[in-house]
């Protein structure tokens, strides 16, 4: 029986599946790798919050019901307005994050599909190679079938030239 004629192209395609899958692999560790560093963000802009709430508690604290100078008083105010700024920066990094987050998962979603793609493709050719090769074991089986009766034919009209 002679060879899959696409056996080439099978293994080609099953070489793409494979890189594909590894596509998936690293999509998805960057994906996990971008949610970690979210998180951190997360939780430094969550650790900041509470910081200035208690920073301004402290500062209005150190100000409110006693006499001082004005100069004081406006320290208080801008430095509790610098804080909401800087608050402001942690919660453009955190969307930031995010962001990155939903970019990873997009590519997560395109190196399945891609995978998905490949893995159809090698399921067909695989398909196909099943059924050429059943096929060509049936034409292999008449070919063996048919020597054989060709074979017994020429015995008996041997024999019958010998008798």
């Amino acid at each position: 029986m002679t060879n899959y004629p696409l056996k080439v192209v099978l293994w080609v395609r099953k070489m793409a599946e494979d890189k594909a899958l590894h596509l998936v692999q690293v999509a998805r560790a960057e994906e996990q790798k971008a949610r970690e560093e979210a998180a951190v963000k997360e939780k430094a802009l969550a650790d900041y919050v509470d910081w200035c709430a208690k920073e301004e508690d402290r500062l209005y604290g150190e100000i409110q019901g006693k006499a001082v100078p004005h100069k004081r008083i406006l320290f208080v105010r801008d430095q509790v307005a610098w804080n909401a700024g800087q608050q402001q920066k942690y919660e453009r990094q955190v969307e930031e994050a995010r962001a990155e987050v939903r970019l990873k998962e997009g590519a997560v979603k395109q190196a399945v599909e891609h995978y998905q793609a490949m893995a159809r493709e090698v399921f067909k050719l695989e398909q196909h190679r099943e059924e050429w090769t059943n096929e060509a074991k049936k034409v292999a089986e008449n070919i063996e079938e048919n020597e054989i009766e060709e074979a017994g034919e020429l015995i008996q009209t041997y024999r019958r030239m010998n008798s």
